[in-house]
């Protein structure tokens, strides 16, 4: 898989109008193919002879490609450990005209992911994203998901913290119990990249290498607790605003099925008077070059798949050629012409949606 690249790098494409953003919406359109370089690093580790780890890196290149058609989707990404140990050195002048940004001791740095096409962006963003980060519910059953597993580490923990502070005296029992409870949380939080479960992941390892004092329990206890309630929470308000993001890309592709289904009718209405007897020559050329008007319209306002895809066919691309056809006096053509582009158009958006009736109902999860 083709590795994305920072924004930073298409901004010539944007400006030369190869790529466009859309602002309101929070994507990137691409209007003509796209060609950018993209560099990273590897690491790699070696074992010497007396055991010493050393640590390399391998300088890798390779060249990212987007068509018209996907969604483009900048975010903001944490810089890697190679990434910071470049950026570090370099000046603030630098930093900014790459795009990069420092804050609290880190950087980052917008990337540019790829989704195949509109309809798949908003099921990633109303059902996928929300279903990771809080729950997957099934026919019959809950696949939960990060929010809920912390949700329910935080209830064990917090029930031993009950243990504890209910309990007069020491219990080697209850300490042995709490030392399996932390084992089973950290074994959950381990290869977490976010912060707070690093930090939960920190504060029970903390617990078995400072071996604090029995009485203080409930209190290291409670810390990772915390952070785990503070990671839930940052998981519903990540679910809530992947979900508006949804409603607003699903906006944008009941637009441009507005679009298409105009354009049909029309085309429609265009053959339908065609296939009349003895339209004027008058007529014929004016029926073209509408028709033509349509072809044009829908080139330089489509750019996502499904529906870039279903224009960019020869049968609806015939269109182009309508007004030549009528100039020459060849009616049937352009009603053959017209037919065949109104049935592409006809078949779009044939599959399963995500409609604006989940849209709000997950919403009102979130409300």
């Amino acid at each position: 898989m083709a590795r994305a690249a920072y924004l930073a790098k298409l901004r010539e494409a944007i400006a030369t109008g190869k790529i466009r953003e859309k602002p309101e919406y929070g994507i990137l359109e691409v209007r003509e193919e796209v060609q950018v370089p993209v560099c990273w690093k590897e690491k790699t580790t070696r074992k010497k002879e007396d055991g010493t780890i050393v640590i390399s890196w391998k300088d890798c290149q390779g060249v990212t490609t987007y068509t018209p058609g996907e969604v483009l989707f900048p975010y903001w990404r944490k810089a890697s450990e190679w990434e910071f140990q470049e950026w570090e050195i370099l000046p603030d002048e630098e930093l900014k005209r790459r795009g990069i940004i420092r804050k609290n001791g880190s950087f980052y740095v917008q990337i540019v992911s790829r989704i195949r096409d509109l309809p798949a962006a908003v099921r990633q963003r109303v059902r996928h994203i929300p279903a990771e980060l809080i729950a997957r519910k099934g026919a019959e059953s809950v696949i939960p998901g990060d929010a809920q597993i912390m949700g329910d580490y935080a209830r064990r923990l917090n029930r031993l913290v009950d243990e504890f502070l209910g309990f007069q005296g020491y219990s080697p029992s209850l300490l042995k119990k709490a030392s399996g409870v932390l084992k089973q949380t950290s074994a959950i939080l381990k290869n977490k990249r976010t912060g707070l479960k690093k930090k939960a992941l920190a504060d029970i390892r903390s617990v078995f290498e400072l071996h604090p004092d029995y009485f203080e329990m409930p209190g290291a206890i409670s810390t990772v607790m915390t952070d785990l309630l503070g990671q839930r929470a940052i998981n519903y308000k990540m679910a809530a605003r992947s979900i508006i993001l949804g409603e607003k890309w699903l906006g944008l592709m009941n637009e441009i099925e507005i679009i298409f289904r105009n354009a049909y009718e029309r085309l429609c209405e265009l053959a339908a008077e065609l296939g009349k007897p003895n339209v004027e020559a008058v007529r014929l050329l004016d029926i073209a070059r509408e028709a033509r008007g349509i072809w044009i319209h829908l080139n330089q306002t489509v750019h996502f798949d499904p529906y870039y895809k279903r224009i960019r066919e020869d049968d609806f691309q015939g269109l182009g050629n309508v007004v030549r056809h009528a100039e020459a006096g060849k009616g049937n053509t352009v009603f053959n012409l017209i037919k065949r582009a109104a049935a592409k158009l006809e078949a779009v958006a044939i599959g399963e949606k995500v409609s604006l009736d989940e849209v709000q109902k997950r919403r009102e999860i979130f409300a």
